[in-house]
């Protein structure tokens, strides 16, 4: 029963902690994710594929892609998986900012 009670208080906690952070969170991806590229480029790094095919998909340059990946794990915003690939841990779509085309494909 007592692992009840941790699990009800930590769900409690993340409720919490996700309302209090929000408009820190949306201003600082607002902030960092400045350009519908980089919007994508950050949407799509799902720990699965990686930079590279990201960079090519988007025709961004190789440097463009490794900085906004440093600083996005740098800043909390993306993690870093065994093998260099990186995931990002928001999704843009909770915080009314995903890319023009995205938003067009979400109305759809």
């Amino acid at each position: 029963m007592p692992e009840d009670n941790a699990v009800t208080v930590l769900k409690e906690l993340l409720v919490w902690t996700r309302v209090g952070f929000y408009a820190t969170v949306k201003t600082t991806l607002a902030d960092v994710l400045n350009t519908d590229k980089k919007k994508r480029a950050y949407q799509a790094a799902d720990g699965i594929r990686s930079g590279e095919s990201i960079r090519v998909e988007l025709k961004m340059s190789p440097n463009d892609v490794i900085e906004l990946f440093k600083q996005c794990t740098n800043l909390g915003l993306m993690e870093q998986l065994e093998g260099g690939k990186r995931r990002k841990l928001f999704d843009l779509s909770n915080f009314g900012l995903l890319p023009d085309e995205a938003k067009m494909e979400t109305k759809r």
